[in-house]
């Protein structure tokens, strides 16, 4: 499966960014680790079926979905 970023309001209490956890999993993902909700951006990487990302961004405190990857800067 496909990696994903997923990023969650900030702000967000222990329980809530929990619950954007779970709901990640629920849904047949795997998380692969996991950011500072305190931080600049928290969220946390999973393993998702790609046909079925639509169903990550239902997530009430779900801010973004991305597809994780290698990024390079240009030279």
């Amino acid at each position: 499966m496909p990696e994903f970023i997923v990023a969650v309001k900030k702000g967000l209490s222990e329980e809530e960014y929990s619950k954007a956890q779970t709901h990640a999993k629920e849904r047949g993902g795997r998380i692969v680790s996991a950011f500072d909700r305190n931080g600049i951006m928290p969220g946390f990487v999973v393993d998702f079926p790609a046909d079925s990302v639509s169903t990550l961004q239902t997530g009430p405190h779900v801010e973004s979905v991305e597809p994780n990857g290698e990024m390079r800067t240009q030279r």
